[in-house]
């Protein structure tokens, strides 16, 4: 995670959105862009279920309203039938930026 993430306006909009101290939060942020990078490395998380993200970060509530709280605080896009991570392209790990280039 970028140093400065945590003093975003939009984490703390999640954090409050959830209920969930600081510590949780940079775990679900973080488990969403592990997740991309095992899964979704063009950053396009339409293939999956709503139960298989929430799952994989191991939220215990309602998976459609934990994907709702991304998108509210632009964590993650949907576009249509889309969605995806915020600006993956331009944020995501130098490695993946490099598959992509080829």
């Amino acid at each position: 995670m970028k140093y400065q993430t945590i003093n975003l306006v939009k984490f703390k909009a999640l954090q409050k959105r959830l209920g969930q101290p600081l510590y949780v939060v940079v775990g679900i942020l973080e488990s969403i862009w592990l997740f991309a990078q095992f899964q979704a490395r063009d950053g396009d998380l339409s293939r999956f279920s709503s139960l298989e993200l929430a799952g994989w970060v191991e939220w215990p509530g309602d998976e459609d309203e934990f994907l709702d709280a991304l998108v509210e605080t632009k964590w993650l896009d949907r576009d249509g039938g889309k969605l995806s991570i915020h600006d993956w392209m331009e944020h995501a790990p130098t490695w993946i930026k490099g598959i992509a280039a080829r």
